[in-house]
């Protein structure tokens, strides 16, 4: 838990999580060319409340201890929570969802912080990643680590992000389709067989989708295609890879997902 990562037990040596950690790099000279962060799953299986309220607040101050004992520009490559297909509590789907968003949004809080996703990956029990997914997820976090190191030199591009998204109207139908953009996509958006992993509902974390009956990938961005109008789209949210266990497709021609999302208000 980020509660046994706290700052206030960094000089706590061996006998804290992250005094052992700094510990550690001391003894191998006492520099880190980066952090390779995956955390989270603790707060969101903990049920609603200030672990899941304050996840972002707490990992930006770890963060910031980190840099400051170690150095102030170390950059982090953070991956977003995977699933977990057995429910602990009620409120699963909207803890695992509000880690995610706090995750993604964390890049616009700090600096050389990239995040990776995971949500698209298999898993070997109820919430680890399996062998091949670690191997996979590594490959995806070295990469996003070797661009935030040497962004000049290494020639490769961000992980996918989330740009902005619009209502289109479709001319035939007057139905709404939703224009999803995403900055840094190499080689265009694509998926295996239909497409799947956007919602359209009333609350930002919801898990709606009696709205969508169409997502198509296109270039740098992914058409949803809805039953409503565009003006009854207004107030409601978009999200991608909502829920404890969602099921998401859509990669760019590297082989990167995309983003897990929630709380994007349409307007």
């Amino acid at each position: 838990t980020l509660e046994q990562w706290s700052p206030a037990l960094a000089d706590e040596g061996e006998n804290s999580l992250l005094g052992s950690l700094l510990k550690t790099v001391e003894r191998c000279g006492g520099r880190a060319a980066g952090v390779l962060w995956y955390q989270g799953c603790s707060e969101a299986m903990s049920g609603y409340g200030k672990p899941v309220e304050e996840f972002s607040e707490r990992t930006l101050a770890l963060f910031r201890l980190i840099r400051d004992r170690l150095d102030s520009e170390l950059p982090i490559v953070q991956a977003q929570i995977s699933r977990m297909v057995s429910c602990f509590t009620e409120d699963s789907d909207l803890c695992f969802t509000m880690v995610r968003e706090q995750q993604r949004r964390m890049k616009t809080q700090i600096q050389r912080l990239a995040v990776i996703p995971t949500v698209t990956e298999e898993l070997d029990d109820l919430v680890h990643l399996s062998a091949a997914a670690q191997d996979s997820v590594g490959y995806r976090a070295a990469n996003a680590m070797a661009q935030l190191l040497y962004p000049g030199r290494a020639k490769l591009l961000p992980p996918p992000e989330y740009r902005s998204c619009w209502i289109d109207r479709e001319p035939d139908t007057s139905a709404a389709i939703l224009r999803v953009y995403y900055d840094h996509i190499d080689g265009g958006l694509r998926a295996e067989g239909r497409a799947v992993g956007f919602r359209v509902g009333d609350t930002p974390y919801g898990n709606d989708n009696r709205l969508i009956f169409s997502i198509r990938p296109q270039d740098d961005h992914v058409a949803v295609y809805l039953t409503a109008a565009p003006e009854d789209l207004k107030g409601k949210y978009l999200c991608y890879g909502a829920g404890a266990d969602p099921v998401c497709n859509i990669f760019d021609g590297a082989g990167r997902p995309l983003p897990a999302m929630a709380g994007i208000l349409l307007k």
